[in-house]
């Protein structure tokens, strides 16, 4: 090839290659390899398109280039990028090799690199579409906020820096009896006659003022209170900075102040009924606050005996927890009566014969007035989610005590009480969750350390030693891989099963992180803690879980044992010694046991 065409080429950053009839390659250039599907194929004597399957199906175009029927053939903007962050394009242009040029074969094929020019081209539509949509979202958004404009029911006077007026809203032309037409232009001045106001408020102040009772003008002259509000809108752009003038007929407002002093009246006139409930809502609050200090069910029942009397001080009563499968009702809170004791008093609930209400009434009535029956009794139950979890009973020897005020004061306490103990229950419950890692149903690792060091200082006060096995799946990442994360929660769920059923009853399992799980052994010295592990290993080893009905394969566990005292007087000693002997066990080819003392023997050997 001449010097004029190299160079052409490699300022276009073009190789070439030449090809026969057979589309055989004759000659390449050095750097066409690059542009091949596959580099190495390219070479004298190979099938040109073994290297750019792109030409398979073409071979009819390429041979009219040959015998001179078509002058050259294009392929444009073939994609060779194999990894995103080095994208390469490049375009195919063969043309026929003339008898007189110094390269061998029919046909010269160029490959040409578009690279540049095709990001050039990806970052000129990205620029373009942003731009589209930003001038799409102004145009939005200046559409949104003219409806809103429009829509408004307050005046609205968008004003330059000298008072200019730019532009009103429609609640504005009404207000004023102007058109847009006759005040776009005009000064403000023209509505507001206040001009102390309007030189107070100048843009070197940028001091905003709220609701001012300004004097305003209408077009007819009449005068008119209006209550204004006004603010710079800012910009970087010192000429375009705008006032913003805000203003409501106040008139409305007056009418309403004369409304709100006839409820003043009549509220002056429900004082008396308020220090009444007030007192109520004291003690109700008090109650709530009291409740919600408690953390077991026996201090709720200690709080509510003491907190519900003063707020029905005459009147004798009492709460009742329900449990519907045994047909038990339990007084865990009474008062008003003396002779009543305030342990809890377990009663049986009574069978539904002519009314379940009328024989619950009657049977409450007999245990809360042994002497004589109540003259008048009101009970509520106490729900949550749709559940009855107990009663709320008032009653009274006297007839109208019960009053309908009071009833409803019942329902609130009883509300209120309902509540609470539902949440002491659910916490209950909640507190036996939280220790437990929801995946594999061992401890989780803070109640582990928890529990860990209570075991180790209870273990030093009796002399007793403690053993501590850290443990981890062998190539656990493999499964997850593999099989995929749920597979590998499948055997996270194997192996904590297994543990849980092959340790002790004073023993512990809980998981440590990740695929690491931790053993503690009560009162076992290193030696039966090695063999503990030893079993935990064969355990796991022997174990066939699938997933998916697919079998997941052989389970190994590599496991790190250290023991109380003899490796540590801390947690975190114990920890560190056991996992320093984990580290090594898994250094050694995983699926074996080794102890501290073990690691320590290697290390000063090695």
């Amino acid at each position: 090839m001449n010097r004029l065409l190299q160079k052409f080429l490699a300022e276009r950053q073009m190789e070439y290659l030449t090809v026969d009839g057979d589309f055989n390659i004759q000659e390449t250039s050095q750097g066409v390899q690059r542009f091949a599907d596959i580099p190495d194929e390219v070479g004298e004597g190979k099938d040109v398109r073994d290297c750019f399957p792109e030409l398979f199906g073409l071979e009819d175009a390429l041979e009219s280039v040959m015998s001179g029927d078509q002058t050259s053939f294009d392929l444009k903007g073939i994609d060779r990028t194999s990894d995103p962050k080095s994208p390469l394009y490049f375009d195919i242009i063969a043309m026929k090799n003339e008898p007189d040029e110094d390269l061998s074969g029919r046909l010269i094929i160029f490959f040409e690199d578009a690279t540049q020019q095709r990001v050039n081209q990806q970052k000129y539509v990205q620029s373009l579409n942003k731009a589209n949509l930003f001038l799409a979202t102004l145009e939005a958004t200046n559409s949104y906020i003219d409806k809103i404009i429009t829509s408004m029911a307050d005046a609205l006077f968008v004003t330059t820096v000298s008072g200019q007026i730019q532009k009103v809203n429609q609640a504005a032309q009404d207000l004023f009896g102007y058109s847009a037409e006759e005040l776009i232009t005009r000064s403000i001045s023209t509505i507001i006659t206040t001009e102390d106001l309007l030189r107070q408020f100048s843009l070197c102040d940028h001091t905003p003022f709220n609701h001012i009772e300004v004097s305003c003008r209408k077009k007819t002259g009449e005068k008119v209170l209006v209550s204004f509000s006004c603010a710079v809108f800012q910009t970087d752009i010192h000429e375009l900075q705008n006032l913003i003038y805000i203003g409501r007929d106040i008139t409305d407002r007056k009418r309403m102040e004369a409304q709100l002093k006839q409820v003043n009246e009549d509220l002056t006139l429900s004082v008396s009924k308020l220090k009444e409930r007030n007192s109520e809502i004291t003690l109700l609050s008090e109650l709530s606050h009291r409740l919600q200090e408690c953390r077991t069910l026996k201090d709720a029942y200690r709080v509510i005996a003491k907190q519900v009397k003063p707020l029905f001080p005459d009147l004798v009563g009492g709460v009742f927890t329900i449990e519907i499968s045994q047909h038990i009702l339990e007084a865990v809170a009474v008062w008003g009566n003396p002779l009543l004791s305030q342990n809890p008093t377990k009663l049986r609930l009574p069978p539904v014969q002519n009314g379940v209400g009328d024989n619950l009434s009657h049977t409450l009535g007999k245990f809360l007035h042994p002497d004589s029956p109540p003259a008048e009794y009101y009970w509520v139950p106490m729900m949550t989610q749709q559940e009855t979890i107990g009663l709320f009973y008032l009653s009274s020897l006297e007839v109208g005590k019960l009053t309908e005020r009071r009833q409803k004061l019942a329902m609130t306490v009883a509300e209120h009480i309902g509540l609470a103990l539902a949440n002491l229950q659910l916490r209950e419950t909640l507190k036996n969750q939280s220790i437990q890692d929801p995946l594999t149903g061992l401890y989780n690792r803070r109640y582990m350390e928890e529990t860990l060091e209570r075991e180790i200082d209870r273990a030093a006060r009796s002399h007793q030693e403690l053993g501590i096995i850290i443990l981890d799946i062998d190539h656990f990442k493999r499964f997850n891989d593999t099989f995929g994360h749920q597979a590998g929660d499948a055997v996270l769920q194997a192996v904590g099963r297994a543990l849980k059923k092959n340790i002790g009853s004073g023993d512990m399992a809980c998981r440590y992180g990740g695929e690491e799980l931790v053993v503690m052994t009560q009162g076992t010295n290193l030696e039966l803690t090695r063999k503990h592990a030893e079993q935990l290993r064969l355990v796991v080893r022997s174990m066939r879980v699938e997933y998916d009905s697919k079998f997941l394969g052989c389970i190994t566990i590599s496991l790190g044992v250290a023991c109380f005292p003899k490796h540590g007087k801390t947690l975190q000693e114990l920890i560190q010694a056991a996992d320093a002997a984990l580290y090594r066990a898994k250094a050694s080819g995983r699926d074996r046991v080794i102890a501290a003392e073990q690691l320590s023997a290697v290390q000063a050997i090695s």
